[in-house]
């Protein structure tokens, strides 16, 4: 019997020792070097350095991905802030402009009040 065979044999008596029998080989296979072996051959190889293109694309968009949210995250913080600014100076200028505060900032100036409403002028359309 080949060693393949065993290793279903093992896995129709004990599935859970099948399982785990597979994974040690596995990891053996691995760590033991003769993946490096089978990696000489053409055909494993061509795979090898496919699924090795896939992994460095997939961490190098990971890492493209993760500075591009960093820097959204530090205009939103931005935005925020500016936005309460806009807020505080309007409600400044707002302030600013009623006519209450117009006459106690102009009042060392020299500059009063009037007393008498303003007029509408019109103009005479006979010219």
């Amino acid at each position: 019997m080949t060693e393949e065979q065993n290793i279903y044999e093992a896995q129709e008596q004990h599935p859970e020792q099948g399982n785990r029998n597979l994974v040690v080989r596995a990891l053996r296979h691995f760590f033991g070097g003769e993946l490096l072996v089978k990696l000489g051959e053409r055909r494993v190889l061509k795979w090898f350095v496919v699924f090795l293109l896939f992994g460095i694309l997939y961490i190098y968009n990971s890492y493209r991905i993760e500075k591009k949210s960093r820097k959204i995250q530090e205009l939103q913080r931005e935005i925020k802030k500016m936005q309460y600014e806009y807020v505080e100076m309007k409600s400044k200028l707002m302030n600013a402009s009623r006519q209450s505060s117009l006459i106690e900032s102009l009042k060392n100036e020299g500059i009063k009040a009037s007393k008498v409403p303003p007029r509408k002028l019109k103009r005479n359309s006979e010219q």
